[in-house]
C-alpha cells in the first residue's frame, strides 16, 4: 500500500536491535517497511511507529517525511548518520525562517523518542503529525485542511503546540532548561534514501522518483563515559586477580 492509497502512510523511525554506529560513522545500509505498527490512523494517515527492517533485522520504525511516499514490501539503500553528526540528509535546508538543520533534527529527535514512551495512540498521532509538521509544515497545513481532515483544527493545533516546544527545547516533562538540557542524540540515526535505490512499489518492481521517505532510528543510549571507564577497570581487575591465582596455583 502507498501513501496514494485510501489511507496516507506517513513515515517511521527504528528501534533496537540493528547496527550501532560510532556518533563520526557514515554506512549505508538496507531497508523494507513490512508494517504499520499497530495500525493507528489520524486524518486519514497511517502515524507512527511503524514495522520495518534495517541489514534484514526487524525493528520498529518512525518518520519525519510527509510529502514522500513509501510501499509495503519495498525496499531501498539508505545511509545512516546520527543526529550528533548528521550527514547529507534530505532536509538539509528547513523551510521555517530562523530554523537549523541541526535544531529541527535535535526537535524530531525528541520527539520521536517521546512517541516512543507514549501508550495513547491519539497523542501518538499528535506527536506524528508534530514531526512531519517540522519538516513540512505546509504539507501538513494542506492536508489537515483539505477533505474536512481536522474540522476543528485538533490536530493541528496539538502538532504544531508540540513541535514548538521541541524547536524550543522545552518539551513537557522531557526537557526544562531549553536545548534539550544538554542532550545530543547521539543515540538517534537518520536513514536518509539512496536515489533510484527503491525496488518492488509496483508489480514491475518499479517505483515512483519520490519513494521512498526518509526514517529515524533509536538506539539503547551510550553509557556516560565515567561509567564505562569504571566497567572497563572492574574487567582489567577481574583479568589480573584470574592471573594471580592461576599463577598461584601453577606454583604449588
Amino acid at each position: 500500500m502507498s501513501m496514494n492509497t485510501s489511507l496516507r502512510l506517513g513515515c517511521f523511525l527504528m528501534v533496537g536491535g540493528f547496527l550501532c554506529l560510532t556518533s563520526s560513522a557514515v554506512a549505508q545500509v538496507n531497508m523494507q517497511l513490512t508494517g504499520v505498527g499497530q495500525g493507528n490512523v489520524m486524518a486519514g494517515v497511517y502515524t507512527s511507529p511503524y514495522t520495518g527492517t534495517i541489514n534484514g533485522v526487524s525493528s520498529t520504525i518512525i518518520c519525519d517525511d510527509f510529502t514522500d511516499d513509501t510501499f509495503f514490501w519495498e525496499t531501498w539503500k539508505a545511509t545512516e548518520s546520527t543526529v550528533t553528526n548528521l550527514g547529507t540528509t534530505r532536509f538539509d535546508v528547513p523551510p521555517p525562517v530562523g530554523h537549523t538543520q541541526q535544531n529541527d533534527y535535535d526537535a524530531a529527535a525528541a520527539l520521536a523518542i517521546l512517541l516512543l514512551q507514549t501508550s495513547d495512540p491519539t497523542q501518538k498521532g499528535y506527536i506524528s503529525f508534530a514531526i512531519w509538521n517540522i519538516f513540512s509544515p505546509a504539507a501538513v497545513a494542506a492536508w489537515l485542511q483539505s477533505n474536512n481532515h481536522d474540522p476543528s483544527s485538533t490536530i493541528y493545533n496539538a502538532a504544531t503546540g508540540y513541535a514548538t516546544k521541541a524547536l524550543n527545547g522545552t518539551l513537557s516533562g522531557t526537557y526544562s532548561s531549553g536545548g534539550f538540557d544538554g542532550v545530543s542524540f547521539s543515540n538517534v540515526d537518520v536513514y536518509t534514501p539512496i536515489a533510484g535505490s527503491a525496488k518492488g512499489c509496483y508489480s514491475d518492481g518499479s517505483c515512483p522518483k519520490n519513494s521512498p521517505q526518509e526514517f529515524m532510528a533509536i538506539s539503547a543510549p551510550e553509557a556516560p563515559a565515567p561509567l564505562v571507564l569504571a566497567v572497563d577497570l572492574l574487567v582489567l581487575l577481574a583479568v589480573v586477580v584470574v592471573f594471580r591465582r592461576r599463577t598461584g596455583l601453577a606454583t604449588k
